[in-house]
């Protein structure tokens, strides 16, 4: 729902602001995954982040996993694809 594409439920549900919003939140960890394989280290990071809140923006869309993203690459934080 964070794309300026239209999703399932059309232009009006596409709220990009929110994720700029919990960034530029102190301490907050925003996670935004792009497959299962980053949803699965965005979780395990967001475990691991106990003494600060954490907020993951996830897609409704079946998204399939890229082979070139990975658990280990989510919890570097960037990485290249």
């Amino acid at each position: 729902h964070d794309s300026i594409g239209l999703g399932e439920d059309g232009p009006t549900h596409q709220p990009i602001e929110h994720l700029a919003s919990f960034r530029a939140m102190p301490n907050m960890l925003m996670m935004r995954p792009g497959d299962g394989n980053e949803t699965a280290g965005s979780y395990a990071v967001g475990v691991a982040n106990r003494k600060r809140p954490t907020t993951m923006a996830l897609s409704r869309q079946a998204m399939p996993n890229l082979p070139t993203t990975s658990i280990e690459g989510t919890k570097k934080g960037a990485y290249t694809v």
